[in-house]
């Protein structure tokens, strides 16, 4: 496991070529945070893994990636759209 990624993450984000399914794309937006593959493609996933493997990860990239998924930039986020709502629901009253 790569130590920028917190162990409380879901093992398919943690893993260097997980499928392009669900949410998964909007978190691994940066290819050096792996390579999405194809759901069941297994050839494009080997070639991934190869891809990978043949290079280390750039942990500080990474790392710095992590920082928009923080607590308080989440909050910080989850507050500025409570507003953006309130107050379009104020202008639509």
């Amino acid at each position: 496991m790569n130590r920028a990624f917190h162990p409380w993450l879901p093992a398919y984000l943690r893993h260097p070529a997980p499928p392009r399914v669900g949410g998964i794309p909007e978190l691994l937006d940066d290819p050096l945070l792996g390579r999405l593959t194809p759901r069941g493609d297994v050839g494009a996933r080997a070639a991934a893994l190869e891809t990978e493997l043949a290079s280390p990860p750039r942990t500080d990239a990474i790392a710095r990636h992590a920082q928009r998924y923080s607590w308080p930039d989440t909050a910080r986020a989850y507050h500025d759209l409570l507003v953006e709502f309130c107050a379009a629901r104020n202008r639509a009253a």
